[in-house]
């Protein structure tokens, strides 16, 4: 079945033969997002406008009414054309996320979306993000992480088992038997053990 962007992509195209469009198969989309005329699509129609509203808007309202437009220029990833594994365990996170979110759900819906997409297609930017949550996981390691507050988010707007949040979370579980993980993970973490995370540029950068 044809793709519905496959047409805009058709006509947004300068120049070209971009006949092979047509007949893409949906497990190799994440290649053809980077090479191409649907590169050129996404960085002009997705990409620079996305950029433009987070580095130029100047109120949350216009970043978020840009983030409805172009969200909708690029298709989802479906079990039938993503090739991540990565991108199919946020989507898992995603459907728990939505079951308990009341709180501004089209909005949370066209970030996951865009992040999503992104993880797919991108390593660099699936990279950042590696980067980013390892760096959470050794602050809950050296304690310096707090946990969430207990019954937050507020009720009102959240769906999840009580209790949840504070000593019931995964994070409090790390964090009050952090010493003996650590004694798991072997000589090279113990610093962790110092409850610093700066010290790991002192111990391990020249």
């Amino acid at each position: 079945m044809e793709h519905p962007l496959w047409r805009r992509i058709e006509e947004k195209a300068e120049s070209g033969d971009v006949s092979y469009f047509k007949n893409l198969n949906p497990i190799l989309y994440p290649f053809y997002v980077l090479t191409g005329k649907m590169r050129h699509y996404i960085i002009k129609e997705v990409k620079k406008p996305l950029e433009k509203a987070i580095t130029s808007g100047k109120t949350f309202s216009q970043v978020m009414k840009t983030l409805a437009i172009v969200i909708k220029r690029i298709p989802a990833i479906t079990p039938q054309n993503r090739m991540c594994k990565k991108t199919a365990l946020v989507e898992r996170m995603e459907r728990r996320f939505t079951k308990y979110n009341r709180g501004r759900p089209d909005m949370f819906e066209a970030a996951f979306k865009l992040f999503r997409f992104e993880i797919e297609h991108d390593g660099f930017y699936q990279g950042v993000y590696d980067f980013w949550m390892e760096q959470q996981i050794l602050m809950v390691l050296t304690g310096e992480w707090p946990s969430r507050f207990e019954n937050i988010p507020f009720p009102d707007l959240w769906d999840e088992p009580r209790p949840y949040g504070g000593k019931y979370t995964i994070v409090s579980a790390i964090q009050r038997n952090r010493e003996k993980i650590i004694e798991l993970l072997g000589d090279e973490w113990q610093y962790l053990k110092e409850g610093n995370y700066e010290s790991y540029t002192a111990n391990n950068l020249r």
